[in-house]
C-alpha cells in the first residue's frame, strides 16, 4: 500500500476504538445523571436528543466497521508473507474483536511491512 492510503487506514482504524471509548463514557454520563432529579438533568442528555443524535452515529461507526473488516480481510487474504495458521488466528481475530485487533494488525503488517519493503531494495 501507499503511504498516504496506508496512515488514512490507521488512522480510519483507530476511530472505532476512540468512539468506544467516548461512547461508554457518554453512557456513563447520562446513567449518572438519571441519579439527579428531572429538573437537574441537564437538556442535552435528554431521551430524544440521544436517540436522534447518537443513531446516526452509531449506524455510520457500524457502516466503517464493516468496510474496514472487509478491507483488513481482503489485505490479509493476498498478504503472502504471513503463514496459512497466522493467517487463520488473524481471521477470527479481526472478525471477532475488530475494533481491538485492526490497528494492532495494521502496525505490524501495513505500516510495518511497508517500511520493511521499502528498506529492501529491489532485485
Amino acid at each position: 500500500m501507499r503511504k498516504l492510503l496506508s496512515f488514512v487506514l490507521g488512522v480510519l482504524s483507530l476511530v472505532p476504538l476512540a468512539y468506544m471509548f467516548g461512547f461508554l463514557s457518554l453512557m456513563f454520563l447520562t446513567i449518572w445523571s438519571y441519579r439527579q432529579p428531572p429538573q437537574h438533568r441537564h437538556a442535552a442528555l435528554s431521551d430524544e436528543v440521544m436517540f436522534e443524535t447518537l443513531l446516526p452515529i452509531h449506524l455510520g461507526m457500524m457502516l466503517l466497521l464493516l468496510i474496514l473488516v472487509a478491507i483488513y480481510l481482503v489485505h490479509l487474504w493476498r498478504n503472502v508473507g504471513l503463514p496459512e495458521d497466522k493467517k487463520a488466528l488473524w481471521a477470527v481475530a479481526l472478525l471477532s474483536m475488530g475494533f481491538v485487533s485492526m490497528p494492532v494488525y495494521w502496525y505490524l503488517h501495513i505500516w510495518r511491512g511497508r517500511k520493511e519493503e521499502e528498506r529492501q531494495p529491489d532485485e
